[in-house]
């Protein structure tokens, strides 16, 4: 029973990984990652892409202190979420920010908006004050 829970768990992995088109981007000393990554100096920028690929978006998180990374994609079915994942920081020091991994795919070509908010999710959001992470995706249809 356990291999065969092993096998769909595999299986599920692959297949969530298979539909992203897989490029390398170039190392910058600590090693590729298997899609390009977009981080804080990305902010507020145009990325083009094709339908079918993915792109991750990295950025520092502290959610001992409360703080969390939400994203919001718009529902028009241009973009589809693919994974979100915490990675703590080395020596798991209490209190130290870590990094927010926040994997996504484009599905089909258009133009939209990801919209990220760095906040405590209990507090209300005040204008101006929130850190936010914005980005506009043009996507092209997926050449033959």
């Amino acid at each position: 029973m356990k291999r065969i829970a092993a096998c769909f768990v595999l299986a599920g992995s692959l297949i969530l990984t298979a539909g992203c088109r897989m490029a390398e981007t170039p190392s910058s000393g600590q090693g590729a990652s298997p899609v390009p990554v977009l981080t804080e100096k990305d902010f507020g920028s145009v990325c083009r892409m094709t339908a079918g690929e993915c792109r991750m978006i990295r950025v520092r998180e502290n959610p001992t202190t409360g703080y969390c990374w939400k994203f919001f994609i718009p529902a028009d079915g241009i973009v589809e979420s693919v994974k979100s994942d915490f990675k703590a920081p080395d020596g798991r020091l209490c209190g130290a920010p870590g990094m927010r991994e926040w994997t996504f795919r484009a599905v089909r070509s258009g133009r939209c908006e990801i919209l990220g908010i760095y906040s405590r999710p209990w507090e209300k959001l005040q204008p101006g004050k929130a850190q936010k992470f914005l980005l506009t995706l043009v996507i092209d249809p997926v050449s033959r």
